[in-house]
């Protein structure tokens, strides 16, 4: 069963997926291997999903397009609807094309695909399942605002791919995911997805998905940080630190003309530009790594099971970072706050030497941290971290490759602001 971002793109290597693709145009990978994605979900595992979810309208959508009329009918479900979960099945049979969302908290599978993504590229990561009968079409013609990657797992899909209205889009461009067909140029892509086979589609490329049968899909999801997020994170910054940037405009409606304010716009740049530094833009990815730490989705590996352990752990217990190189660790006059997903908490200053330590490892024992600053600091630490679930107890040492130890020699989301 595949488990990293690598297998998802695979033949392709993760630098020229970067440099050739990624943001500019859709990748299609043919494998010829209808057994690529075996042990990840198939229908039998999607019954047992909808089944076992909550069906509100954040998890479960119904999707289906008129073959006359070609409107499309959507349908939510109510989870105060005793019988929301026969309506769901019975839609199904109809030809709605069923969406399930949240399988980054529902199956440990594609959590670690999703996971291993936000490992390598900046942003966050979730997941959507499609399954669906036969006819008819489940989605009219439509973009998104995000990136996904489309793993076919079962059944035959075609894929058609125009080129993006509007170039790298962001959420809240306009007020519809749908186009406007007679807008559409000739198509750039079109493909048939067979199982084990893999569709990137770039945020903002229009796109039409068929099936004349049943066929089940998992997309991974992912919305990058932008250059646009940096700036408004900077701005937010400019606008608290400087009181003249907070001023009133002085004036009428009638009045309120680039003409009658030239003084105003020239105090505004003069603010920004007198403001702006590297110290204010450092200030702002670090807070957009620390909020985007604090949203992605913890991983499902015994968090609870592991408070067991904390009580048995000897000098050669072994430890490593649950979520890998997705932390956020922040020095305040306060003390050190530690962001990581799922977790904030807030620790001692004398403890940063130990922090470093960890930090700065893909795993380690109990013993070597106490070589840093005695076994008296270092267990309660460790049995914290384990608690809290940022660190977690291995049965054994894992092989590290060469080169692969430090945590911050691939550009993760790791940062380390003192």
């Amino acid at each position: 069963m595949i488990t990293t971002f690598q297998e998802v793109i695979f033949p392709i290597s993760v630098d020229d997926f970067l440099h050739r693709y990624w943001e500019r145009e859709p990748l299609y990978i043919f494998r010829d291997n209808p057994y690529y994605y075996n042990g990840l979900i198939n229908f039998d595992d999607f019954e047992q999903l909808i089944l076992s979810t909550w069906p509100g309208p954040e998890n479960i959508l119904a999707s289906r397009i008129d073959p006359l009329s070609g409107l499309g009918h959507y349908k939510n479900y109510s989870a105060d609807d005793p019988h929301a979960i026969s309506k769901i099945l019975f839609d199904y049979a109809s030809g709605f094309t069923i969406a399930l969302f949240g399988l980054t908290k529902r199956s440990q599978a594609v959590h670690q695909l999703v996971r291993s993504a936000e490992q390598l590229l900046l942003g966050t990561g979730s997941a959507g399942l499609y399954a669906k009968a036969g006819e008819p079409q489940g989605f009219r013609i439509h973009k998104d605002p995000h990136d996904s990657y489309v793993l076919q797992l079962e059944g035959i899909k075609q894929w058609t791919i125009y080129e993006p209205q509007r170039l790298f889009p962001i959420p809240h461009d306009d007020d519809s995911y749908e186009v406007d067909e007679s807008t559409l140029g000739s198509s750039i892509l079109q493909v048939e997805l067979h199982p084990g086979d893999m569709l990137y589609v770039p945020r903002g490329f229009v796109h039409e998905v068929r099936s004349n049968a049943a066929a089940l899909s998992l997309s991974l999801i992912f919305r990058s940080c932008k250059r646009s997020d940096l700036l408004q994170e900077t701005v937010n910054l400019l606008i608290a630190r400087n009181p003249e940037l907070r001023r009133s405009v002085q004036g009428s409606f009638v009045a309120f003309t680039l003409e009658n304010h030239q003084h105003t716009v020239h105090s505004i740049r003069d603010a920004c530009l007198q403001a702006l530094s590297d110290e204010v833009v450092e200030q702002a990815i670090e807070n957009i790594k620390r909020n985007m730490t604090g949203t992605i989705v913890p991983s499902q590996r015994g968090k609870f099971s592991q408070a067991l352990r904390v009580t048995s752990l000897s000098h050669f217990s072994v430890l490593r970072k649950r979520e890998g190189n997705i932390f956020h660790l922040e020095k305040t006059p306060a003390g050190l706050i530690l962001t990581f997903p799922g977790g904030c908490i807030s620790l001692q200053p004398e403890l940063l030497t130990m922090l470093r330590f960890i930090l700065e490892r893909e795993q380690f024992t109990l013993d070597e941290l106490s070589g840093t600053c005695g076994h008296e600091l270092a267990l309660p630490l460790v049995q914290r971290l384990v608690i809290e679930g940022f660190l977690f107890v291995e049965d054994s040492l894992t092989p590290i490759l060469p080169g692969a130890e430090s945590s911050n020699s691939s550009g993760l989301l790791c940062t380390d602001s003192p």
